[in-house]
């Protein structure tokens, strides 16, 4: 049935690099509050992703930003086009970070911006000849899965939740901004409506999410019933075998680039109506890599603020549409102007203690 591919295509799109964060701030935070944030979240993505493809088919645009530019006050336009495009910039800076540090595990005598740099050249040629490569979402996906199995099954059965916190509430704004980035999927409700006939169908949504949801959850308990340290990048910390690590790395680079090509190629398309070709090139292609240079080198912090604060950004935006553009029941009217407070709340929370503090 279609309804069941097009979930596919959500939980395709939405499984990424975040994943790698999660188990982290689940034994940071305590996994009373990671279940909570990734539980909630998933809730809240599956109504806002329903809604968001009422707002495509009602508007008939092809895009956020055109919707935006013309169901909204233009005033918008610029701010989401800043806020889309500089969300990616960071998205891609967060592959740069995490693939660095899967090619140490790889390679561990090439130091990690060595490794960053070797990374990002190996991409920015897959950008540059882009029609040699077609888009990679699903390999990517299917290339996450298996990792996750991989650490489950690896990680036996018994799992103690004696080894984490139930909760830590000093660390309990930690989870926002890394689980958002997680569960975002906001960019596969246009292709899934294409694959539906442009039938919205709630049943996609609520599957899709919750495949992504219980994928994350085998990878947090595997990770965490199997490495002696938990990291930020998850992978790290396990005290496995050389050629074990070296083939959970290697597969997790490879998604990581299906990855980031899409996403590369989504940036260049952005600018493309507003900037010469070669000054495009140049941020596409160098954006990420400067940011990096630039001191912006660490794993949780970059994937906080693409997720605390661009991704917040962009899914009020959707809010805003959602609630200016749809006939809604009271209920959904007053909640999202919660979940829109949430989000302004969150991207200063994020900007505050990871920016200016």
């Amino acid at each position: 049935m279609r309804w069941i591919q097009s979930s596919i295509i959500l939980a395709a799109t939405t499984i990424g690099a975040g994943m790698f964060g999660l188990p982290y701030i689940f034994y940071k935070s305590g996994f009373l509050i990671g279940f909570f944030y990734i539980f909630i979240f998933g809730f809240l993505m599956i109504l806002t992703h329903y809604l968001y493809a009422e707002v495509i088919l009602k508007s008939n645009e092809s895009s956020l930003l055109e919707i935006i530019q013309k169901k909204l006050n233009p005033n918008f336009y610029f701010f989401a086009f800043l806020t889309i495009t500089f969300g990616l910039i960071f998205t891609l800076l967060v592959y740069l970070i995490l693939a660095g540090q899967f090619l140490n595990i790889i390679s561990p005598n090439i130091s990690f911006n060595l490794a960053v740099f070797i990374f990002w050249i190996f991409a920015s040629i897959s950008l540059i000849f882009e029609k040699f490569f077609n888009r990679f979402e699903v390999l990517g996906a299917i290339l996450m899965t298996l990792i996750i199995l991989f650490i489950f099954i690896q990680s036996g059965a018994n799992f103690n939740f004696q080894n984490i916190p139930a909760y830590n509430l000093d660390n309990l704004f930690l989870p926002f901004g890394i689980i958002l980035f997680s569960l975002a999927g906001w960019t596969a409700v246009l292709p899934m409506l294409k694959y539906n006939n442009y039938k919205n169908n709630l049943k996609s949504f609520v599957l899709g999410t919750i495949l992504v949801i219980l994928l994350y959850l085998l990878f947090i308990v595997g990770i965490l019933n199997s490495a002696q340290n938990i990291t930020p990048d998850a992978l790290s910390g396990l005290n496995w075998p050389y050629f074990k690590l070296a083939l959970i790395a290697l597969l997790g680079v490879f998604a990581i680039w299906t990855s980031y090509l899409p996403i590369g190629l989504e940036i260049k398309k952005s600018f493309s109506k507003h900037l010469p070709l070669w000054l495009n090139i140049l941020i596409f292609i160098f954006s990420p890599i400067v940011l990096f240079i630039l001191g912006l080198q660490n794993f949780l912090k970059a994937i906080s603020l693409a997720g605390g604060v661009f991704l917040s950004l962009q899914y009020l935006f959707i809010l805003i549409l959602e609630r200016k553009l749809l006939r809604l029941n009271p209920f959904l009217k007053i909640l999202i102007r919660i979940l829109e407070i949430v989000f302004i709340l969150a991207c200063i929370y994020e900007i505050y203690f990871n920016v200016l503090k």
